[in-house]
């Protein structure tokens, strides 16, 4: 980090500047070089610091939890607009600092345009493919699928195969639960070219979290790489994605901790191939109308633009 803030100052001809941050130390490098250059400051965040961390049970000291709160709120007072991934995002960063002008949504979008998939990949006629593409984590919590599951008829998992494709320091934990489930399959971690490759064979996506409620804030790319394929989402959380899912009618969603509930909206979309179509174009649709990176892209260049010249 310090590194980066030497480079930092070198840079000339800044108009402003834009941090990106989990880490609360990106937040500052911007801070900082936004005071050296004398130039606006503008941070999107992507979790929310120290909540997350304090929420998942990771820092249980109330002194370092009030220093690293002290912080960030250093950080969010000095920008200029702070651009949330979600609604729970905005509303957790007014929490920290209630009197800021400019908090925005701006989500971490879909590329519809990227994951025009044709399908080509055939498909076993008498399966269906739920597919995780994600970290394989303390923070993701993938273990619990397999609790699901376990409340699954013979009939529906006779039907199901997972594919499961990432990595994570829970690998070994995740695949040691799936051992006893003869459908699951892992794959490596792969380039974005790869995803589009496993999403044109799945039929459902999964997403979901540890069973911490502060995560239901989250913007994970897969959810809306899932909804950019054009496939129903399967989330084992609330919050604010849920309630995409249920107005837009594109997937189904359960409470934490509520594995009979998981299993039976699993249940659901496998015997319902009508429904999984139904879901999946409303789904690709989401994504097109709202969650596009190009109008997402736009609403940001607009920030910018404003910000510049009321500078």
């Amino acid at each position: 980090a310090w590194k980066a803030y030497q480079v930092g100052k070198t840079i000339k001809d800044i108009d402003l500047v834009l941090a990106y941050t989990a880490p609360p130390s990106v937040g500052e490098i911007g801070r900082r070089l936004a005071k050296f250059h004398q130039v606006p400051f503008l941070l999107e965040v992507a979790d929310v610091w120290p909540d997350v961390p304090i929420g998942m049970g990771i820092i249980k000291n109330r002194l370092l939890a009030s220093f690293l709160s002290w912080r960030i709120n250093l950080i969010y007072c000095d920008t200029r607009h702070i651009m949330a991934f979600s609604e729970d995002m905005k509303e957790m960063i007014g929490r920290h600092v209630p009197q800021h002008p400019s908090i925005q949504v701006i989500h971490n979008g879909a590329d519809p345009s990227f994951f025009l998939l044709e399908k080509v990949h055939p498909k076993h006629p008498k399966k269906v493919s739920l597919l995780y593409a994600g970290t394989l984590g303390r923070a993701n919590g993938l273990s619990q699928l397999f609790d699901a599951m376990a409340f699954l008829s013979e009939a529906a998992l006779a039907k199901l195969e997972v594919i499961i494709v990432g990595s994570g320091n829970e690998e070994v934990e995740v695949k040691e639960r799936a051992a006893s489930f003869s459908n699951v399959s892992f794959h490596p971690s792969c380039t974005r070219a790869g995803i589009s490759d496993w999403l044109e064979k799945a039929d459902i996506g999964l997403s979901m979290f540890a069973p911490f409620p502060v995560l239901e804030s989250n913007g994970a790319t897969k959810f809306f790489d899932y909804l950019a394929a054009g496939i129903p989402v399967l989330i084992y959380y609330q919050g604010w994605q849920s309630e995409y899912l249920n107005e837009y009618n594109c997937g189904l969603s359960s409470n934490q901790r509520d594995a009979k509930a998981l299993a039976e909206n699993l249940t659901q979309l496998i015997k319902n191939e009508q429904m999984r179509e139904i879901m999946g174009g409303n789904a690709l649709k989401l994504a097109q109308t709202t969650f596009d990176r190009d109008l997402l892209a736009e609403k940001m260049l607009s920030l910018f633009q404003a910000t510049l010249r009321n500078n």
